[in-house]
């Protein structure tokens, strides 16, 4: 702490205050957020304007036997969770929840049972709408990802393969808030090639939706690939084909101020080495940039990217079983030296379990679920 008065030059002058100065980017140790006896899975985290956090994942209650859909909030900035909120019960597992949030206090939750669904509150998730369903029943979970644009238009995506086997990728909107939906849209042109697509990351802005995944291509090779489509006519009509990037995996999007996208991946070398890359363009991705290094390491994968209010771009990311972080201040052109965040109290990590978002002072609010074994934890930055 550092003292701190107010002079005007002369002899008067305010009195002293403490000032404390920390380390940037320092995390408040994990909080677990549910009991080791209980069972959690997929969290996805959303932060609304006036900083509130929400975060929305699947429950299975072993005393009944059934699943839910749940959701926490904090109004502290984490400190303090309230009691699950459950918007939706099954029989049946519960997949692939994502939580957006919206003007006004709305909120919107997507998630698998049989069917895809999505469910609405208005009130700052108080109460939930009754689910409204975008599809019909499919043979295999639907993986999802919802986003709500600065006017309170929904955008989803989502992945189906249906009983033929084929695998695509469809858009659908809503402009009255989620009373209706466009009809689905095939946005992978490529989906009769791919045998699987998965990791499926969306953002929006003023000037864009945009999208990408993880395909195997049908016999034509033995690697995972990334692509990417963009529509800048409110989903109307999208890129003439998919934007490939090459071998690599898990890629996720932040859409920035005004034309900025950024897209970050894993970026796969032989034999089986990876290491985060991004790339940005400032026209809504009608062009890219080239491709910028962000970490080195072969172990590095599952990246997650946001972008805040000042253009400040914070990825996440997985490196033997523990995440890090890393920070550029000036548009990607340098980065910080990569930080572990999750190195207390054995909390470890596996898989893409993980989904950060930013409040309005940039804070990062991460989310992750423990171990593979139902535990949620939270920690933020400060």
């Amino acid at each position: 702490e550092i003292p701190v008065f107010v002079s005007n030059g002369g002899e008067k002058k305010s009195e002293e205050f403490s000032f404390t100065v920390r380390p940037s980017n320092l995390f408040t140790v994990p909080l677990a957020l549910n009991s080791q006896h209980s069972t959690s899975y997929n969290p996805s985290i959303a932060v609304d304007t006036a900083g509130n956090i929400f975060i929305a994942y699947e429950r299975f209650d072993d005393d009944s036997g059934a699943w839910f859909v749940s959701v926490l909030k904090s109004e502290d900035r984490g400190t303090e969770w309230s009691d699950p909120i459950d918007i939706f019960t099954a029989d049946e597992r519960i997949y692939n929840t994502d939580i957006a949030c919206g003007p006004e206090g709305s909120l919107y939750v997507t998630f698998y049972n049989i069917r895809l669904y999505v469910s609405e509150s208005g009130d700052s998730g108080e109460t939930w709408s009754s689910p409204n369903i975008l599809s019909a029943d499919t043979p295999t979970p639907i993986e999802s990802k919802i986003a709500v644009d600065s006017e309170g238009n929904i955008n989803v995506v989502w992945i189906l393969k249906n009983y033929s086997g084929d695998t695509s990728v469809y858009f659908q909107r809503s402009a009255d808030g989620g009373v209706t939906f466009s009809d689905p849209v095939n946005i992978s042109s490529e989906s009769s090639n791919f045998s699987s697509v998965y990791e499926l990351c969306m953002g929006v802005n003023d000037s864009g939706i945009y999208a990408g995944w993880t395909a195997w291509p049908l016999g034509g090779s033995r690697y995972s690939h990334v692509y990417f489509n963009y529509s800048t006519d409110s989903g109307q009509t999208w890129g003439m084909r998919d934007k490939y990037f090459g071998v690599c995996s898990a890629s996720t999007v932040s859409a920035g101020e005004g034309s900025n996208v950024y897209f970050a991946l894993a970026n796969s070398y032989l034999p089986f080495q990876e290491q985060i890359a991004m790339y940005r363009s400032n026209d809504a991705s009608g062009s890219w940039e080239t491709r910028v290094s962000v970490t080195e390491n072969s172990d590095d994968a599952f990246p997650v990217i946001r972008t805040d209010n000042v253009g400040n771009i914070n990825i996440i990311f997985l490196r033997a079983n523990e995440y890090y972080y890393v920070r550029s201040i000036d548009n990607g052109a340098t980065w910080t030296v990569p930080a572990m965040f999750s190195n207390k109290i054995s909390y470890r990590a596996w898989g893409k379990l993980i989904d950060m978002g930013l409040d309005a002072e940039g804070n990062m609010n991460i989310v992750s679920e423990y171990d593979n074994i139902g535990i949620l934890y939270f920690s933020r930055s400060y």
